[in-house]
């Protein structure tokens, strides 16, 4: 048996467009004007994906349409804390308004919201099997490991392994 002592908080399915910015002033303000311009051509019913082919500064993700990934609500804080202010009050398939982190000028499109929840078992029924026998191999496998710690002697010498 297995008790469920917390549930998975909120995730964010998320895409960007990305504007870097120079350590200049002049690039900043620059910047900021291109963020503003590409806002409200999506604000005007542009497509996301062609703009973030066509202006996103963020090469590790322009080629995934801009995709950031799934993010727990709680990673988000560690990452980019902005971007859950800039997406708390945006519904699944809208954008954000421009947001600025230390990597610079952010569009945020949020595809999907999966609120937090607790399990239940007839809709979550696979993935409770897939942790409860995770759980037990989990156990058996440290209980077998006890049993060859108590066989086997191992020493091990600090100054060899620095």
């Amino acid at each position: 048996m297995i008790q469920l002592l917390e549930k998975r908080g909120e995730k964010l399915h998320t895409r960007h467009i990305l504007i870097s910015i120079k350590p200049t002033k002049e690039d900043e303000i620059a910047s900021a004007e291109k963020i503003k311009r590409i806002h409200q051509e999506l604000v005007d019913g542009a497509d996301f994906e062609q703009l973030v082919a066509q202006f996103s500064d963020d090469a590790s993700t322009r080629s995934e349409n801009g995709h950031l990934g799934t993010f727990e609500v709680e990673q988000l804080k560690n990452m980019a804390k902005e971007f859950i202010f800039a997406l708390r009050d945006v519904k699944v398939g809208n954008i954000s308004d421009p947001v600025r982190t230390q990597y610079g000028y952010h569009i945020l499109r949020l595809n999907a919201r999966d609120e937090a929840r607790d399990y239940d078992l007839d809709k979550d029924y696979d993935r409770l099997e897939q942790m409860s026998l995770s759980y037990k191999k989990q156990k058996e496998l440290q209980k077998w490991l006890d049993q060859i710690k108590k066989q086997v002697y191992v020493f091990y010498q600090q100054d060899a392994l620095e």
